[in-house]
Parts: C-alpha cells; structure tokens; sequence
C-alpha cells in the first residue's frame, strides 16, 4: 500500500487509519507491525524514529 500526501502528517494520519483497520483483522503481518512499532515507543526512541521518517519524507520528489 502507498500512502500519498503533501505533507508528512496527512501520510501519517492515513497510516494510522490503515493500520487500525488491520488491528480489528487481526492481519499477522500488521500485528508483528505493530509490535514493531510498540518495541520502538518502549525503547523511548520515538523521536528519533519520527525525525527520520519526517527527513526521509522531505526527500521525495514532489508528484504535481
């Protein structure tokens, strides 16, 4: 899935939206996601995480 958007939190807010939806299924794949992403909200390197994704999103190419 590709997740399209002018800024960084119109991305995100689609992946929330997403990934809740694969929760109520119960999507393996999804579900070791989010484990995933709970490791890394435990871990206390959240920002970090955030940062690098808002960076990295920063250095897409516009698709006017």
């Amino acid at each position: 899935m590709v997740f399209r958007g002018r800024s960084f939190e119109e991305v995100a807010e689609q992946s929330q939206i997403h990934g809740s939806q694969m929760k109520d299924a119960a999507d393996p794949e999804h579900m070791q996601a989010m484990d995933d992403m709970m490791a890394i909200l435990e871990s206390g390197k959240v920002d970090e995480w955030i940062t690098a994704k808002m960076d990295f999103f920063e250095l897409l190419p516009d698709e006017d």
